[in-house]
């Protein structure tokens, strides 16, 4: 009994260690009692305090973005019922109210009769990355249009010297469509 206990203490306290460590919340849903376990780390990453929301999968579903809720909870339903991964970008609300992304991915077990009965899984906020993915592509049209409009011929190569970019000017100098060209070599389109 004493081994089983300190086994018992020592997976806890490797638990509590990896939560601490880790920049991920955890969830924990007892499909059962529709229950929800939210870990420290997540609900400070949500900006609530210890009791300031609701042990439950309502409070999740109220927190959820309202476009993220029909796409998140078919998502959770599919693995649910078919096994898949659960895996999803969502935004949710923090007590603020503001609404930031998460990634969030999580694992059912399922009883003898094939039925699921907890879920859990880990929450990031990737707010920043994303934020930094939108910039980027932003950047990127604005290059892209400003390549395009200028008189000049302008393309770019990759290190392999195939085609990465042409803009309009190149194409007509070239005599050859864009299409034709991005991704080939230039010394094997042009020896």
């Amino acid at each position: 009994r004493k081994q089983a206990e300190r086994a018992l203490r020592e997976s806890q306290e490797r638990y509590e260690l990896a939560m601490r460590g880790s920049a991920a919340g955890v969830w924990d849903w007892n499909l059962e009692t529709q229950e929800v376990y939210w870990s420290p780390p997540l609900k400070e990453m949500l900006g609530y305090e210890a009791d300031d929301i609701s042990a439950s999968v309502e409070a999740f579903i109220q927190a959820l973005h309202p476009e993220d809720r029909e796409t998140t909870w078919g998502m959770i339903e599919r693995h649910l019922r078919d096994r898949t991964p659960f895996q999803a970008h969502l935004r949710m609300r923090r007590r603020s109210g503001e609404y930031r992304w998460y990634f969030t991915s999580g694992q059912a077990l399922w009883d003898a009769a094939g039925r699921a009965y907890r879920m859990a899984g880990s929450m990031v906020d990737v707010t920043a990355r994303r934020e930094a993915e939108q910039e980027a592509s932003r950047l990127a049209e604005q290059l892209g249009n400003t390549l395009e409009s200028i008189t000049d011929a302008v393309f770019t190569l990759d290190r392999h010297w195939r085609f990465t970019f042409m803009n309009r000017e190149a194409e007509r100098q070239l005599s050859r469509p864009r299409e034709s060209l991005i991704g080939r070599v230039i010394w094997a389109e042009f020896p």
